[in-house]
């Protein structure tokens, strides 16, 4: 699990705070890490309102992405 704390300090933590997200949420992607915005809607309801899928899987992928390269 990737630690919230050292989320706050990564590339990760700069394209979430871009988006419309409040706390609750930004903590919550960087902790639960879901795969598809399917998942993270589950997980998160209040995402169902902010983003439509193809807009929030973009946004998981590219957290996907950077957070394969600080392995």
């Amino acid at each position: 699990m990737f630690p919230l704390y050292c989320f706050w300090f990564s590339p990760n933590a700069r394209l979430l705070q871009q988006q419309d997200l409040h706390k609750f949420e930004l903590a919550s992607l960087a902790n639960l890490c879901p795969e598809s915005a399917e998942e993270a809607k589950a997980l998160i309801p209040s995402l169902e309102a902010k983003f439509e899928d193809k807009d929030l899987q973009d946004i998981l992928d590219n957290i996907q992405t950077k957070r394969s390269f600080q392995y």
